[in-house]
């Protein structure tokens, strides 16, 4: 058990003696007796439970909660219960105090500092939230060496490690949501704070407005804890080779507090850290649960491309196109690729995520095209094995995924690009797509068998939504056509005519092979050639003179 001697025996009172702190403590541990025990009547435990509110109450709360969590000897629930007496004293009874900020933070850096292997996950979550709580109300107030003490602690084990990240990650959640009332009061402070211990010290003198304006004494270290992120990461990737269980979990907690961070972080540290290039290894390496974590964190990046200057452009989006990249990412989705009859959940959400991600690099090469890296410069954009990326992500059976690349293929074309000849050699492939697609799911007889059928029926509970997301598809294949006859319409009628003769060569041969029976493997083969030459037709349709204006006039 914990010595209770080397620390204060009260919240803010010198008065309480030792030995009314241990008969409190016998009160409360008499009474989560009560309320674990099987046999306790339901009177007992409710009064019992009364005892326990009123303890949480209690000026010497923290102390007692304290030894209970304290002593190991203790069941996990029952320190657990203890930890949650010092939250709650924390967020309901604690005014601000100093004296009592004082012990406080010696009960939470201890109970950090103390923290096991063994010691069940909740239990390690509830220190991580307790920190949280008396961070939120006094740091960069009265507590002033919290970055200090969370490196320390950090590099104790990876035990440690763990408990620090969760610290780290709850804490930059709340600060930057603002829906924490405890948080949003000193929203201001803590955000300019999590910025100091976050950003290189080099960024920070960078952006500062004054070169005579000093930081603060917040900060440990001059590396900053993005630096820091990504140094796991890359330290755990290394050693994740070996199977440890807490490897795994620093890794995933590690891109979960990336995740978090990068929300909202100036983007000159994500620029200085060099954060996608560690992200996109572990997007190409790890298992399913280390890919998604890392495909997030990159959706919530470059979805804010239009904050990008030049600078940011060329460090955080030109190292995304190089070769070797691309490559990483073609691996990436060849990897995620799942079977319509056999559906893997968890890659299957993977997939759609990666996808989104897929299309916002996409989405950027637009925006600013000037400063994509073309082969007369070092490390040069891979855009000819880019666009095959594009199409192979478009035409995924399922349209939850091939919905993203979509509705960037409609984008592409309303755009001229410096690189606009190699993008026009995958127009074939992009129109063949959209004839495909044009296909009226709804109307599809039950027990269609079909690949894209059989993933809407996963995606989509209800009929309405199915037909509401189907809808929305359709509009983009719509709109890619329309943008592409006007541009290429010899070329859009050559490839729908080509198509069509081989459709009705097709059709020729199922009437042929017609006995007179119509088996369930005719009645479907007939039904997709029926919708696939209503697809040409509905193509052949936008071919008209006033659409291909101005210019075939």
């Amino acid at each position: 058990m914990a010595d209770s001697s080397g620390g204060p025996e009260s919240i803010g009172s010198d008065a309480l003696s030792k030995q009314n702190i241990h008969d409190g403590l016998s009160e409360v541990l008499a009474a989560l007796k009560i309320i674990h025990d099987p046999t306790s009547s339901n009177s007992s435990r409710q009064e019992a439970s009364f005892r326990l509110d009123d303890a949480k109450r209690a000026p010497q709360a923290p102390a007692q909660g304290f030894e209970i969590a304290s002593n190991t000897n203790n069941d996990d629930a029952l320190r657990h219960f203890g930890l949650s007496m010092v939250e709650y004293y924390i967020k309901y009874v604690w005014d601000g105090r100093s004296d009592a900020e004082i012990v406080l933070r010696d009960y939470v850096v201890q109970l950090a500092r103390e923290i096991r292997p063994q010691d069940p996950p909740y239990i390690r979550n509830k220190v991580a939230q307790l920190w949280t709580e008396l961070a939120k109300r006094s740091w960069a107030d009265q507590w002033m060496n919290m970055d200090e003490l969370l490196v320390k602690i950090s590099s104790m084990s990876i035990t440690h490690q763990l408990l620090v990240l969760t610290i780290l990650e709850t804490l930059v959640e709340q600060v930057s949501n603002r829906e924490d009332p405890a948080a949003g009061v000193r929203g201001g402070d803590l955000g300019m704070a999590c910025t100091e211990i976050f950003a290189p010290e080099s960024v920070l003198k960078e952006v500062q407005s004054s070169p005579e304006e000093k930081l603060s004494q917040l900060r440990y270290g001059t590396e900053g804890w993005l630096h820091r992120l990504c140094l796991f990461l890359n330290q755990s990737l290394v050693n994740n080779s070996l199977g440890d269980s807490q490897v795994h979990g620093v890794i995933i907690k590690t891109l979960t507090t990336i995740r978090a961070t990068i929300s909202w972080i100036n983007i000159k540290a994500i620029s200085a850290v060099q954060v996608p290039t560690t992200l996109i290894q572990t997007l190409a390496n790890g298992d399913t649960t280390m890919r998604t974590a890392a495909v997030e964190a990159m959706i919530i990046l470059y979805s804010r491309g239009k904050s990008f200057d030049d600078a940011d452009f060329d460090h955080i989006v030109n190292p995304m196109y190089n070769a070797h990249n691309v490559a990483l990412l073609h691996d990436a989705y060849r990897w995620a690729v799942v079977d319509a009859h056999h559906i893997d959940e968890e890659k299957y959400e993977f997939l759609k995520k990666l996808a989104e991600m897929i299309s916002h690099l996409g989405h950027l090469l637009t925006l600013n095209p000037l400063r994509i890296r073309m082969k007369d410069k070092p490390d040069p954009a891979d855009i000819a094995s880019l666009y095959p990326l594009f199409i192979a992500v478009t035409s995924n059976p399922s349209m939850s995924v091939s919905i993203h690349c979509l509705e960037l293929w409609a984008h592409f074309v309303r755009h001229n690009k410096p690189w606009s000849m190699i993008e026009a050699e995958h127009y074939n492939s992009l129109l063949e797509i959209c004839r495909q697609r044009l296909v009226r799911y709804e109307v599809l007889p039950e027990g269609f068998q079909d690949d894209t059928w059989l993933f809407l029926q996963e995606d989509f509970d209800t009929i309405t939504e199915r037909h509401t997301f189907v809808g929305n598809y359709r509009k983009y294949c719509v709109e890619v056509v329309n943008q592409m006859i006007p541009r290429y319409p010899l070329a859009v009628t050559t490839h729908l005519l080509d198509e069509a003769k081989t459709l009705i060569g097709n059709l020729n041969q199922i009437g042929s092979d017609f006995k007179g029976t119509c088996d369930r493997r005719f009645c479907f083969q007939a039904t997709a050639n029926y919708f696939r030459s209503a697809g040409i037709l509905k193509i052949l349709h936008a071919c008209n003179p006033r659409r291909c204006s101005p210019y075939t006039r």
